[in-house]
């Protein structure tokens, strides 16, 4: 419940548009906290119900180094208000923009495809599983309509 209110006010703290380093652009911010909440569930799910195997550990761990990561990008945003900051970093903003975006993509894909496969499995009823599958898509109402028992 408490990760449900986190993520709750990360989502309204994105929709207040403060501009936090010439980023007001809300939707790119909701999606940053949409990527780190799938890693997340996703994570639980595959160590609720799948076997443990190579691949699977491989997976977990990339989620959990993205997981940092995404946070390691909105908190060199928020720094980079400082023009000093912006000096000493400026090198490195489009290599780790480079980054992030393959790994959000890689993600995306990957953690999709493990609570589609669990919510397929996990619901019998065709109209429960498209509508938990649609609600996946969207950021704060997945959260309250998907969770890993």
């Amino acid at each position: 419940m408490t990760r449900k209110i986190i993520f709750t006010i990360l989502f309204l703290f994105s929709l207040s548009g403060l501009q936090i380093a010439s980023f007001s652009d809300w939707l790119i911010l909701s999606l940053l906290i949409q990527t780190i909440w799938i890693a997340i569930t996703s994570n639980e799910i595959l160590e609720l119900n799948e076997p443990k195997n190579s691949t699977i550990n491989k997976f977990q761990k990339f989620n959990k180094i993205l997981v940092y990561l995404l946070i390691a990008d909105i908190i060199i945003l928020f720094l980079s208000m400082s023009f000093g900051f912006r000096i000493v970093f400026a090198p490195l903003y489009k290599p780790i923009f480079f980054i992030s975006i393959v790994c959000i993509l890689i993600s995306l894909f990957g953690n999709y495809y493990v609570i589609i496969n669990w919510l397929k499995k996990r619901t019998k009823s065709l109209g429960k599983r498209g509508l938990f599958i649609l609600s996946s898509l969207f950021y704060p109402i997945g959260i309250f309509m998907i969770t890993p028992e």
